[in-house]
């Protein structure tokens, strides 16, 4: 991921495609790439999360022009000032879809009242500046991959049952929510800072 320059530097008509994000540590991060290695030896038709665009979603915004690329900036701000950083567990993998066509597969994250406030917080305000968000529960997760046919799902599917339901990959730090930018390439999204702001409680 890198920075990009301010946003106001941009051609006002220009569109980015941005979303919220809590960044993870690198430890956990090798810790999910190891996973991800271990499961592409099955030779599922997956594409895998990169690990350096691993990361944990709180808000998807979509395609935004530049011009409001401040109001997000404005409510990422407010969600984090006075907020206390505090610990989340990823736990366990799990995947949408049906069993039999998985679409895509991810890292469980055990979080704490704290998260879910945050979230919360976030949704209203980026609602607040216009933002529609999608309607739905508190529910956060790390995307690992993404399936694209149905080649060799029956062995994944079977190793994500068996042996990782119940495992733990790492405790995970909350200092900081990211402002994030994506832009889509042949060879997968490419992943830029817009902006970030640190829990200061």
């Amino acid at each position: 991921m890198r920075p990009l320059p301010d946003p106001a530097a941009a051609p006002a008509d220009e569109v980015w495609r941005l979303f919220v994000a809590v960044p993870i540590d690198d430890s956990a991060r090798n810790t999910l790439a190891g996973l991800q290695s271990r499961w592409r030896r099955l030779g599922a038709d997956v594409g895998w999360v990169r690990p350096e665009n691993l990361h944990l979603t709180l808000a998807f915004l979509g395609d935004t022009p530049v011009g409001h690329a401040d109001n997000a900036i404005r409510a990422v701000d407010d969600a984090a000032a006075g907020r206390a950083s505090f610990d989340i567990e990823l736990e366990g993998v799990g995947w949408f879809g049906r069993p039999e066509r998985p679409r895509v597969i991810w890292a469980g994250v055990t979080a704490p009242r704290d998260l879910e406030v945050l979230w919360g917080d976030l949704s209203a305000r980026l609602r607040a500046a216009g933002f529609a968000l999608e309607d739905r529960p508190f529910a956060v997760h790390i995307t690992l991959g993404r399936v694209r046919s149905s080649r060799g799902l029956t062995a994944l599917t079977s190793a994500l049952q068996s042996s990782t339901n119940n495992a733990t990959w790492g405790r995970v730090r909350v200092a900081e929510l990211q402002l994030m930018r994506s832009v889509l390439t042949a060879g997968g999204p490419v992943y830029s800072v817009v902006h970030s702001a640190a829990l200061k409680g």
